[in-house]
């Protein structure tokens, strides 16, 4: 009797300290078996998107250990016709994350049409998009595909938004006034202090730098900035795209490798988000440029009060701090543990 006693006054004592733990421990003990789709994975060169994808695992094996976990490849989707192959397999019950990133917008319609597949035919489904910044342009025809995007996404019972910016969260509240709109860091960062790099010798200076339509510093003036700084210092170009597929069984030797690049620099200069972020992940310093919307701009406030990432307006004025920045070395990533451990918690699953 005193065993019985003393078990219900520490299931009650759970109730009042951690509710929503004692809640999940309970719904995990009348859980019929579940499956956790991870949808629209990369298999195309983008390394940051990959480093994303490696991040969404990661945490997905950490908070659910002992459930299935099925990637499904972007790849996969665009040969499967309107998504019937995979939607054959999906049950009641089982829940649906997308990857985030950067294509909630009227740039990337092959992501935007599967997501858009995929919420209007799987409305007995939780379905979580993972942390993206969501910009649409301000054409007609931008606009256009926003309010379908807005309607397709309003009509499902149970869809969370996570933004990865306070710019994007504000947009997601306006366009998704029914969804829960949440607040988190890219899933790339879940992967700080958890992927190994050599210690290398550092030289010079590396470039790394967008060559598409999100750029927003002509290719010209970059190549200026590159002639300015090869005066004093060794400088070469690199990219986190590289250019050829990258499957899901290689994708960490290609992002090792491109760790191990940005490691043998002394300080990067990017206007990619994951260049900024392959940066603290090396241990880099790093400046960060403008792209053509918000990513960079409001990406960096991640690591406010981090030293080792600066956010410049200008080319010259990159060119002015770098000589600065240089003397910062070996860089300690900032942990944003807390953050993914809260994401769990408010997911409720």
């Amino acid at each position: 009797m005193n065993k019985i006693k003393s078990f219900i006054y520490l299931v009650f004592v759970f109730a009042v300290r951690q509710p929503k733990k004692l809640i999940n421990i309970i719904k995990k003990a009348f859980r019929k078996n579940r499956t956790l789709f991870l949808i629209d994975t990369p298999c195309y060169g983008n390394l940051g998107d990959q480093l994303i994808a490696v991040g969404e695992k990661e945490w997905l094996k950490k908070y659910f250990i002992n459930e299935e976990i099925r990637e499904i490849t972007h790849s996969e989707l665009l040969k499967d016709r309107r998504c019937r192959l995979f939607l054959s397999g999906v049950k009641k019950g089982d829940i649906l994350f997308i990857q985030g990133g950067g294509n909630i917008n009227d740039r990337y319609m092959n992501c935007e049409n599967i997501r858009r597949t995929i919420i209007s035919k799987c409305k007995n489904n939780k379905i979580i998009i993972f942390p993206q910044s969501i910009y649409f342009s301000d054409s007609p025809e931008g606009k256009r595909i926003a309010a379908e995007t807005s309607r397709i996404y309003g009509e499902h019972p149970d869809l969370t938004v996570m933004t990865r910016d306070e710019k994007s969260r504000e947009i997601a509240e306006k366009m998704f006034p029914f969804s829960k709109v949440k607040l988190y860091p890219d899933m790339a960062l879940f992967l700080f202090g958890k992927l190994s790099k050599e210690n290398t010798e550092r030289s010079g200076i590396l470039l790394c730098f967008r060559n598409d339509a999100e750029s927003y510093f002509p290719l010209g003036e970059k190549k200026a900035l590159k002639a300015r700084l090869e005066k004093l210092y060794p400088v070469k170009f690199s990219d986190t795209h590289v250019y050829r597929e990258v499957y899901p069984d290689k994708r960490l030797t290609e992002i090792k490798a491109k760790l191990d690049e940005f490691s043998r620099a002394e300080l990067i200069i990017t206007d990619r988000l994951h260049g900024v972020i392959f940066s603290v992940l090396s241990g880099t310093p790093c400046i960060a440029l403008r792209s053509a919307d918000h990513k960079i701009t409001e990406g960096v406030k991640w690591f406010g009060g981090y030293n080792g990432v600066t956010l410049a307006s200008s080319l010259h004025e990159a060119g002015e701090t770098a000589e600065k920045m240089k003397e910062i070395n070996y860089l300690s990533a900032p942990d944003m543990s807390e953050f993914f451990e809260d994401m769990y918690r408010e997911l409720s699953l």
